[in-house]
């Protein structure tokens, strides 16, 4: 059976509904690569610039004298690798075909696909569904720092942290009225938030 490597998987057609990223573009647009690293740090400061001085809006500009300091936190990198598997008894779908006819993916007319193409169907699918379940996560982990200002990382294999990024409690947001009402308005609310 010819099947596919995971750059052929990752050009696949996809049309089926992506999660909405806006949560993740908005707040947390900056993507960050560790190259390797097994730590992440929770700030960006770079401590090998000097910090500007803090004074008084009436002072003049102070010369800077000395280095800043600067205490970096970091955990321990989670790495997101959800698995799948695909298998001769397990790649037929009777939706799956349907809605791969819709797609354009396939164009068999007599129902029936050989086993080639049903793993090869298998695995797009399988792929997709792994590529959405390490957006979700992420989306997941973000809903959490926004709304609480921390988030726990925890799996099988990989102890359990609490990245707490300090937020003080004064800027909890509570809207006035809850967003499953018809009366509520949740845009303004993420604005203020915002603000």
């Amino acid at each position: 059976v010819s099947i596919l490597d995971e750059n052929q998987l990752a050009i696949v057609n996809n049309k089926t509904r992506e999660a909405d990223s806006w949560l993740l573009d908005t707040f947390f647009g900056r993507k960050v690569s560790f190259n390797g690293k097994d730590a992440v740090p929770l700030d960006e400061l770079e401590t090998s610039q000097p910090l500007a001085p803090f004074v008084s809006p009436l002072s003049q500009g102070k010369p800077i004298t000395a280095q800043g300091d600067f205490q970096r936190k970091y955990v321990k990198a989670a790495y997101l690798k959800p698995a799948g598997a695909v298998t001769p008894d397990s790649v037929f779908d009777t939706a799956l075909l349907v809605k791969l006819r819709e797609a354009g993916i396939i164009t068999t007319t007599n129902g029936m696909l050989s086993k080639q193409e049903q793993l090869r169907i298998a695995q797009i699918g399988t792929f997709n569904m792994l590529r959405k379940s390490i957006d979700n996560r992420k989306l997941l982990m973000a809903t959490d720092i926004l709304m609480t200002g921390k988030t726990v990382c925890v799996g099988d294999d990989y102890p359990s942290y609490l990245i707490d990024f300090g937020r003080d409690a004064a800027l909890n947001f509570t809207p006035t009225e809850t967003w499953e009402k018809t009366t509520a308005k949740p845009i303004t609310d993420i604005e203020t938030m915002n603000d």
